[in-house]
């Protein structure tokens, strides 16, 4: 092959790297959504507990509830407030949607905490940031 046809076959593999990276579409930043769970006992969880967090569409009754996002934390043995950042895709979000946060605590596999009511976020007024979940005990 002579140096012409190198250059050639060089320049259209630029060309189409060039094309396809303006094809692929942009990444879309994540939504973030901050708060804390908290419980009004004063005790500390054994270490290897777990406090599970959910962002939750909630929009269709008629419909099993959506998870949009869900963080587990494993304790090392304090209580509460713990903190929860929850990353979700945006473009799931719909402005007449109804969105909220629910979380439940468990001990050695068992719940023994959990949220009992909807605490509405993201959409038609409601918070994104600094939520205070709630949990109450069941066990």
């Amino acid at each position: 092959m002579n140096s012409t046809a190198k250059i050639a076959i060089g320049a259209l593999f630029v060309a189409v790297i060039g094309i396809g990276a303006w094809l692929v579409p942009k990444s879309i930043p994540m939504g973030v959504l901050t708060g804390t769970v908290s419980y009004s006992d004063q005790i500390d969880l054994p270490a290897g507990s777990t406090v599970e967090v959910s962002l939750i569409d909630i929009s269709n009754p008629s419909v099993d509830s959506i998870v949009l996002a869900k963080q587990v934390i494993t304790t090392t043995g304090e209580g509460s407030p713990f903190d929860f950042s929850l990353e979700y895709n945006p473009t799931s979000v719909k402005e007449e949607g109804d969105y909220s946060v629910g979380a439940r605590i468990r001990v050695n596999g068992s719940v023994w905490w959990t949220s009992t009511s909807n605490l509405f976020v993201l959409t038609k007024g409601h918070a994104s940031s600094s939520i205070d979940v709630k949990v109450v005990n069941v066990r």
